[in-house]
């Protein structure tokens, strides 16, 4: 992932693009350095990668609203001012934004006496230590350190571009003004956080990592379950400092000289260079086409296969199973409530309730209230008694 997002990196023109994939190539040094064991580089790295990428982040916001500021005077809604190739000699223009983001430059690109020298430097000693125990993971440092020269090199291809040279819209430059100090205050704050001397006290040796922070991760991360103890892995890393720390400042040299020759001295020709390998330029200015790629060998498979389950979730499933029983419910339960209606309540318990009360009307027309009809009654029963005891 470092190397990879790096080779995207550095033929990106808009300025907030390539520090995006550095963020990303920065991530794979914190997961590689978290894969060999050195959760304490990895961590390390994190925050001071915080605070550098921060500051290039709000350095480059600074540049946009310059610019937006400067299109803006002249009418000009066209002109992308977050592309580099419209930039160019805006160090004189923005002094404070310039420093701050050369101070997180210098970090980021693993120079001494930054806080990115000092985690970046433990890092690559963790993957050298890892490589020199596990012959078999021998990329992992070579991977590591290509990935730290492309990163001075894009950074510094960044700070040429839009600072340096001659302004590439001369009609411009008039327009671009430094921000104001609510915006370049945190640029300071953030580039003082870049330097390596935060990290490193009550100790003031800008070549070791030893200092109260570190002390602070050491204690959380030695309690790792199942990970080698936090000795064994100081003690690798511990070996392979002084390779990785001359191996470290010299990619790191090489990519800024690159970059110088290339973007500053215009001794050697981006553009040359460009149609010379023109496939992989374009490969890495179209991000190998992942975006591409993704869209047609996952994205658009899946949203088909999407669509043909939503056809048979809603138009088949839910129409004719889910509704069907709905359906097919509602019309038992109507024939079940006409059975429970017309026959149970309407011919059983309201025909009892009728039979009743026509036995009631009956028996109560014998209720005349009339003497003579009682003693006719009584003459009758009599009679009807006589004649069964007859009978019997």
């Amino acid at each position: 992932t470092a190397l990879f997002a790096s080779t995207i990196a550095i033929t990106q023109n808009d300025i907030k693009k390539v520090l995006a994939y550095s963020t990303v190539s920065q991530l794979g040094f914190m997961i590689m350095s978290v894969g060999t064991g050195a959760y304490v580089a990895a961590f390390f790295h994190l925050v001071t990668h915080a605070a550098f990428k921060a500051n290039l982040f709000y350095g480059s916001g600074s540049v946009i609203h310059a610019m937006h500021h400067a299109l803006h005077k002249k009418n000009d809604h066209e002109t992308d001012p977050q592309d580099m190739r419209n930039m160019g000699g805006f160090k004189s223009r923005m002094p404070t934004t310039y420093r701050a983001m050369l101070v997180s430059t210098l970090a980021i690109a693993g120079v001494p006496f930054f806080s990115g020298f000092l985690s970046k430097d433990v890092i690559l000693a963790g993957s050298l230590s890892f490589a020199n125990h596990h012959p078999e993971h021998f990329l992992l440092p070579i991977f590591g350190f290509s990935a730290a020269l492309l990163t001075a090199f894009y950074m510094f291809r960044l700070m040429y571009m839009t600072f340096h040279n001659e302004p590439r819209m001369p009609e411009l430059i008039e327009g671009i003004h430094e921000s104001p100090k609510e915006m370049t205050f945190p640029l300071v704050l953030l580039a003082t956080l870049s330097f390596f001397i935060f990290y490193t006290l009550p100790y003031f040796n800008p070549f070791s990592d030893h200092g109260w922070f570190t002390y602070v991760i050491e204690a959380k991360t030695s309690l790792v379950h199942g990970a080698p103890s936090a000795h064994a892995i100081a003690e690798g890393i511990h070996h392979s400092h002084l390779s990785a720390m001359i191996i470290s400042v010299l990619v790191a040299g090489l990519g800024i000289l690159l970059a110088w020759q290339m973007y500053l001295k215009k001794k050697l020709s981006a553009e040359r260079y460009a149609n010379k390998f023109s496939t992989l330029h374009r490969l890495s200015l179209n991000k190998f086409y992942i975006d591409e790629l993704y869209a047609r060998f996952i994205y658009t498979p899946v949203l088909k296969l999407a669509d043909k389950i939503a056809f048979l979730d809603w138009d088949l499933y839910d129409k004719y199973v889910v509704d069907g029983f709905g359906k097919f419910t509602e019309w038992f339960s109507d024939l079940i409530g006409k059975m429970d209606y017309d026959g149970l309540d309407q011919g059983i318990v309201d025909g009892a309730g009728r039979s009743v009360h026509r036995l009631g009307d009956i028996l109560r027309n014998l209720q005349t209230g009339r003497l003579q009809n009682y003693i006719l009654f009584a003459l009758f029963g009599v009679i009807l008694i006589v004649i069964v005891q007859t009978m019997v």
